[in-house]
């Protein structure tokens, strides 16, 4: 695994984290800000050819914008 997708791999787990706690207590502001972000670093990791999808639980809650 190289440096970027390790990085990659740690920035989606703590934003998935993270919308997962905002999203469990209500922060609706928060929430908005995980899922955009998580959203961000799935497509950046599509451009290098990983599928960041399949390292978090995704769920239907998710946007799924550009992923199958």
């Amino acid at each position: 695994m190289s440096e970027f997708e390790a990085v990659l791999r740690e920035r989606v787990d703590t934003t998935y984290r993270q919308l997962t706690v905002a999203r469990r207590v209500g922060l609706d502001y928060e929430t908005e800000q995980q899922g955009a972000l998580l959203e961000d670093l799935f497509e950046l990791a599509r451009q290098h050819g990983l599928d960041a999808a399949s390292w978090v639980d995704v769920d239907t809650e998710i946007p799924r914008q550009g992923r199958a």
